[in-house]
């Protein structure tokens, strides 16, 4: 995995749903990381969720709060099981297209 795009807490994007009858809006983005796995003195994060909220427009229905969960998918860390979110991976809702993304640029390097 030398030279991946290695995602840090702080670097996951909530996008809410665009929606005609009210405004998804989201909630605290909660991270899982490594305790001592550290990109620049951040912790590395292998999962990440966020609950997103339904604001209905006047006389329209609520709908359900929905919480979106990314977790690390096939990135394994080189000679390990340690699996890492990295760059663009993303994990989109099933109430709506809530979605949770990766913007990263930190490089993971082997020593």
């Amino acid at each position: 995995m030398s030279g991946k795009e290695v995602a840090v807490i702080g670097e996951v994007t909530p996008i809410p749903a665009k929606d005609p009858t009210g405004t998804w809006v989201p909630d605290l983005i909660i991270y899982e990381a490594y305790d001592h796995l550290t990109i620049g003195g951040q912790p590395v994060i292998y999962r990440a969720s966020c609950n997103f909220i339904f604001t209905p427009n006047p006389n329209m229905t609520g709908k359900p709060a929905e919480t979106v969960i990314l977790s690390a998918g096939a990135s394994v860390l080189q000679g390990g099981q340690t699996r890492v979110l990295v760059n663009n991976d993303s994990a989109t809702g099933t109430v709506a297209t809530n979605e949770l993304r990766v913007k990263t640029s930190n490089k993971l390097r082997s020593a």
